[in-house]
């Protein structure tokens, strides 16, 4: 596996891991610095087909919700009519 090297200041270092902390602490995790920036980076490089399958995951759940709510209604109409015999 490739290893990629970052340098940033003391100052920059201190920063980050006082966002990491902060970070951890909201999400009750216990990421190191180095953990923390692969996880970012990962979410970020699939961000873009996260959302694109987001979109096609909710469009299948309309679609899906339609057919149901057509259905029972349906259902409902062939009971009340039924009941008119």
């Amino acid at each position: 596996m490739p290893t990629i090297t970052i340098t940033v200041t003391d100052t920059a270092a201190a920063r980050i891991q006082a966002y990491v902390d902060s970070e951890n602490a909201r999400l009750g995790t216990s990421f190191t610095v180095k953990q923390w920036l692969l996880w970012t980076v990962k979410e970020t490089v699939i961000s873009a087909e996260l959302a694109a399958a987001e979109v096609t995951l909710k469009e299948q759940a309309e679609s899906g919700a339609q057919t149901a709510f057509e259905q029972a209604a349906e259902a409902e109409r062939q009971r009340l009519l039924a009941e008119l015999d």
